[in-house]
């Protein structure tokens, strides 16, 4: 009949979750949100205009909003985006890194050698 929830994992039990919680708030017209700067939750009704939309979860910040399915694969996109961007620049950071330290090894074999040359 129905998912047996004991045998999901965190991430399924979060999409079960929400799935759920999306046909409980289309069933009654009450949505649930958050002030944008605290988050503290409140009930809101849900307009005509939402009744496609979904909820979901911003990872990182834990904010429920009901969003459209257009909102929601934007900003997935952009986090993708977002997460490229911090790997290249880890990747450049650690690049640096490494070029630094083998100009300071540079620097340091050129001393020793002056240093056994005289």
């Amino acid at each position: 009949m129905g998912t047996d929830v004991r045998e999901l994992t965190l991430p399924e039990k979060f999409d079960v979750f929400l799935e759920e919680l999306t046909a409980l708030t289309h069933k009654y017209g009450i949505e649930i949100d958050g002030c944008g700067c605290c988050n503290s939750p409140y009930l809101g009704i849900v307009r005509p205009e939402q009744n496609d939309h979904h909820y979901s979860v911003q990872e990182g910040f834990g904010l429920l909003r009901l969003r459209s399915v257009e909102d929601i694969e934007e900003w997935k996109e952009n986090e993708r985006e977002r997460a490229a961007l911090e790997r290249a620049e880890i990747a450049a950071r650690k690049a640096k890194e490494r070029q630094d330290e083998a100009d300071y090894l540079a620097t340091d074999r050129k001393r020793v050698k002056r240093l056994l040359s005289t």
